[in-house]
């Protein structure tokens, strides 16, 4: 974990594929080491590592969130909304609670993006409860408010982002 919060993903991909191969029946250390792939932006063998890990644990939410970011990264939209889909119900269905900002953020922004607009809306709220200062949804609930010609609804969105910035 050392090498995530120190933004080493060279050592930390090394660190967990190694330790995968002695260890190859616990979930989380295949969700590691897509993760640190992840951050690597080498997403087919992230997606491995997360499909490894959901073998061993279907019910991991964590990494269906990120199966759909690295689907969404792809391009490949329908997949993207399927895994966004399979963390939601799996966070419900196991009560963890673990529904995220990100994961609410990118799943909304993403509908919107398909002019699914009422779902994607109600996500990308749903995302501010949970963070109100999160920048992301911020800019991507101002972006949808300039696009539908709403300014005063699209500047009030943009200042709160421009004001979350922690420097």
């Amino acid at each position: 974990y050392d090498c995530f919060s120190a933004g080493r993903f060279e050592e930390a991909e090394f660190v967990a594929t190694s330790v995968v191969k002695w260890m190859n029946s616990t979930p989380d250390l295949h969700f590691l080491a897509g993760l640190a792939s992840h951050y690597l932006q080498k997403l087919p063998v992230a997606l491995q590592h997360y499909f490894q890990c959901l073998r061993l644990n279907p019910f991991h939410d964590l990494v269906w969130t990120n199966v759909g970011a690295v689907y969404q990264a792809l391009g490949k939209v329908e997949d993207a909304v399927v895994a966004y889909e399979h963390a939601v119900i799996t966070s419900e269905k196991t009560g963890t609670s673990n529904l995220d900002a990100g994961l609410l953020n990118n799943f909304g922004s993403l509908l919107v993006i398909m002019h699914q607009e009422y779902e994607g809306l109600l996500y990308l709220q749903k995302a501010l409860t949970l963070d109100q200062n999160m920048n992301n949804a911020l800019v991507n609930l101002g972006s949808h408010y300039q696009d539908e010609g709403d300014l005063q609804f699209a500047e009030v969105h943009f200042k709160r982002a421009l004001y979350s910035v922690k420097y």
